[in-house]
């Protein structure tokens, strides 16, 4: 049979696990890390029990009685050696000390009772405060390779105009939007200076250029923007009817001269108002305006206040108050009967939401009648007795859920804690429950919730 799985801690509160078993295996499972230690398994092809210490490698450790430390070996590495005096055990204290070798330093490094020093020639290198450095003006250009300073170790603003050559910087070395104001002397730019078509409009300051600069006609329709021109800037008068598209206005469909009279509007795709309070339709009296045909569909996408009757599907459903939806029987015999979906007095803005499924709706008076609470235990019994109203037997409660014991969910709560607990359930005729503990619970200690399921 499949496993049974918990997935929280098994308390037995002081009982004993009668006949229980380690989990018995073949090979060692593979179960690296933290999250399996104290873990404990039975090893077969070992005949040893075996725990995880919670490592990720080398995690099982085997208990089979036997073993102990036979020997210990210490191996240093490249440039280390066993210092004098260390010893080597194979049961007792162990003590083992490591040291450089002698013949560890290298080129330009000496040894002394376990000290490296480095050799510097105090002419060119210095050793300050424990460092090794260059010392002032100990590198000349003499020991400096050809092309070997690049920009990156030159400071920026470092380099004058001392230092360049005559007509040594040609365009190609000037970068893009590198040379500023700061760096040109008064007039020294002249038109003799400046390519043909190297000037942009990125090089105008914004309102340099006047009217005196441009030619005559030289701005026409391509050089201003689209919705740019506005009545600030035509003369009075001088748009004449050649300029005008048309004469008249078409709204929607319908077509009116200027001057004219609308009497109708048809063709619109969109009717709208300004905000604020609007009342529409109101000069046409006690008379029915129809919206739409009979296949139209009217969505109103902000809230609808009906505060007369309203009428929904052929007077099958009214809203007959400001909280009552009436609902009106069917066709036959209770066609003469309506079933009202009213609130009670409510104490603040409360939802109901029906769920997402197709079944009839219970009242509560149908669903108080498909389960028990109760409190049980006495100090006494270990075997507590639920039975229907009715049933033979001394009874602890009686649930009232029918005769039926094996159509009852049963669940055990300690009142205390408000954990689950187990017990032994077992179902009688008759609707009897009998609940078996291994101890008595105290007085009421244990909530037992029961739901008839069918």
């Amino acid at each position: 049979m499949a496993d049974i799985k918990f997935l929280n801690n098994i308390s037995l509160e002081n009982l004993q696990l009668n006949n229980a078993k380690l989990q018995v295996v073949s090979t060692d499972p593979t179960l690296a890390g933290s999250t399996y230690e104290g873990r404990v398994i039975y090893n077969s092809s070992d005949n040893a029990i075996k725990f995880h210490n919670g490592a990720s490698s080398n995690y099982w450790v085997k208990l089979d009685g036997t073993g102990d430390i036979s020997s210990v070996a210490v191996r240093p590495g490249e440039g280390l050696e066993v210092e004098a005096g260390s010893n080597s055990a194979t049961i007792g204290d162990f003590d083992v000390t490591l040291g450089l070798k002698a013949n560890v330093a290298g080129s330009g490094l000496s040894y002394t009772s376990g000290v490296i020093a480095v050799g510097v020639d105090d002419s060119t290198i210095e050793i300050s405060s424990d460092a090794i450095r260059v010392k002032d003006l100990g590198i000349t250009t003499a020991k400096l390779a050809a092309d070997s300073v690049t920009g990156a170790k030159i400071g920026d603003d470092e380099i004058n105009s001392e230092h360049y050559a005559d007509g040594s910087i040609d365009t190609a070395h000037i970068g893009g939007l590198q040379v500023t104001t700061a760096k040109i002397a008064a007039d020294a730019i002249t038109g003799a200076k400046l390519a043909d078509n190297a000037v942009n409009s990125e090089h105008y300051t914004d309102g340099s250029i006047d009217r005196v600069h441009l030619a005559a006609d030289i701005v026409n329709g391509t050089k201003i923007a689209d919705d740019s021109i506005d009545s600030e800037h035509i003369a009075n008068g001088s748009v004449d009817n050649i300029h005008l598209a048309n004469d008249g206005v078409t709204i929607g469909s319908t077509d009116v001269s200027l001057g004219d009279t609308i009497t109708a509007l048809v063709g619109l795709t969109d009717l709208d108002l300004t905000s604020g309070n609007k009342t529409i339709f109101d000069t046409v009296g006690s008379h029915v305006i129809t919206m739409g045909a009979s296949g139209t569909t009217i969505t109103i996408p902000g809230n609808l206040i009906v505060t007369g009757t309203q009428t929904i599907s052929n007077e099958t459903v009214k809203v007959v108050s400001d909280n009552t939806l009436q609902f009106e029987g069917a066709t036959g015999t209770d066609a003469a009967h309506e079933l009202d979906l009213t609130t009670a007095v409510l104490s603040g803005d409360q939802t109901i939401t029906l769920p997402d499924n197709t079944g009839t709706v219970a009242l509560t008076s149908d669903i108080t009648g498909r389960y028990f609470s109760g409190l049980i235990g006495n100090a006494a019994a270990t075997t507590l007795i639920l039975k229907n109203s009715g049933a033979s037997g001394t009874a602890q409660s009686n649930h009232g859920l029918g005769a039926d014991s094996t159509s009852f969910m049963i669940q055990l709560i300690e009142v205390s804690t408000g954990a689950t607990v187990h017990a032994d359930v077992q179902r009688a005729a008759s609707g009897v429950v009998n609940i078996i503990f291994a101890a008595a619970p105290a007085s009421n200690a244990i909530r037992v919730l029961m739901t008839k399921v069918a």
